[in-house]
């Protein structure tokens, strides 16, 4: 009897441990490849710019500069962050936009004093509700 019980210890014991290491159905995994890498940060005026690649494509995201210090962490060149990125109007056709003599070149006021241009390899200009300035906010 001894042996009995013991063997459906055993059992238990170990089906309850194959339990724990299964992830529950509904739980959304993010992989590596779901992330954004940051490959630079950049200033001009009163934004920051934020250049980051997905794959074989690289963004261009912009945050308004916020000099408070703020309980998230702040971005870093070569980590990754799952962004969740808002495309900016296209900017080709704004009033506001300014085509040079090369009808590639677009660029766009995001106010009175930042101009930006569209860049080659970069897949469009995007904001994000995840940056308070360069903090993170998952």
């Amino acid at each position: 009897m001894r042996k009995l019980i013991l063997f459906f210890f055993v059992i238990t014991f170990s089906c309850g441990s194959q339990m724990k290491r299964k992830p529950a159905k509904n739980m959304i995994k993010t992989g590596i490849n779901d992330l954004y890498q940051v490959s630079k940060i950049d200033s001009v005026n009163s934004f920051y710019f934020v250049y980051c690649t997905k794959g074989e494509k690289s963004y261009k995201i912009f945050s308004k500069k916020d000099n408070r210090k703020y309980n998230f962490e702040k971005i870093k060149e070569g980590e990754y962050y799952n962004f969740k990125l808002i495309s900016f109007p296209d900017y080709s056709t704004s009033d506001n936009s300014i085509t040079g003599f090369d009808s590639l070149v677009t660029c766009f006021m995001l106010d009175k004093d930042t101009q930006i241009c569209k860049e080659k390899g970069v897949n469009g200009l995007y904001t994000t509700k995840n940056l308070k300035g360069l903090y993170y906010i998952k």
